[in-house]
């Protein structure tokens, strides 16, 4: 087998498989355009659906033509499941980016995101929904910006503890103990008695005189 034939054989299989893709997707299509003509055609199973309205909450410009539009959406009815398809869908394509498919009941922001750029060639993103019938929402770089809240002072409410009513508690002081008073008899220190001792008194005694006989002269008369 020379290279011309290699090189028809492969060209020829690979047409053959971008047909049959082209032939899926033309079919998955057209099954999602007949069911859409199929509501349309019978107005009383349309009006049973509910009318789910999306809605472009802001955008964010992200910087060098960058930017995040922010989808939410409004269900009027019960929720409900959408697949991504021609009844659920972005353009321009890809169809899928990232959309809900089950969309509940009532107003619902800020649901999911898409980035995008905002040049020249995408000037603008729309997200299309087909319920009962077909709404959409559009953003783009001239869309509404979101708004960051802008903290405040918000006082916080802190609970005071309840004031205590004063009420005359008597004040438990403690009495120091009455000394107990007790005849204790004081030590008076009695200075010792004297001891009196027959001491002999030394009194001199005159001496006695000595009596001699001395003869009396006694004159004789003449």
């Amino acid at each position: 087998m020379n290279l011309r034939t290699i090189t028809t054989v492969l060209i020829t299989f690979l047409l053959g498989v971008g047909l049959l893709n082209i032939g899926v997707s033309l079919a998955s299509t057209q099954r999602s355009a007949a069911a859409e003509t199929s509501l349309i055609q019978d107005p009383a199973a349309a009006y049973t659906l509910p009318v789910i309205t999306p809605i472009l909450e802001c955008v964010v410009d992200l910087g060098g033509g960058n930017f995040r539009a922010v989808f939410g959406y409004a269900n009027s009815g019960a929720a409900t499941v959408i697949p991504v398809g021609t009844s659920n869908r972005f353009s321009p394509a890809p169809q899928a980016r990232g959309q809900v498919t089950t969309f509940l009941a009532g107003r619902q922001t800020a649901v999911f995101t898409v980035d995008f750029l905002g040049t020249s060639q995408v000037t603008s993103l729309t997200w299309r929904v087909t319920s009962r019938r077909q709404l959409t929402a559009t953003a783009s770089k001239n869309s509404p910006r979101c708004v960051t809240p802008t903290p405040t002072n918000t006082p916080t409410n802190t609970p005071l503890p309840p004031t205590a009513t004063a009420t005359d508690t008597p004040t438990n002081t403690p009495i120091p103990p009455t000394p107990t008073v007790t005849d204790t008899p004081t030590n008076t220190p009695i200075p010792p008695t004297p001891t009196v001792t027959d001491t002999p008194t030394n009194t001199p005694i005159p001496p006695t005189p000595t009596v001699t006989d001395t003869p009396t002269n006694t004159p004789e008369p003449p």
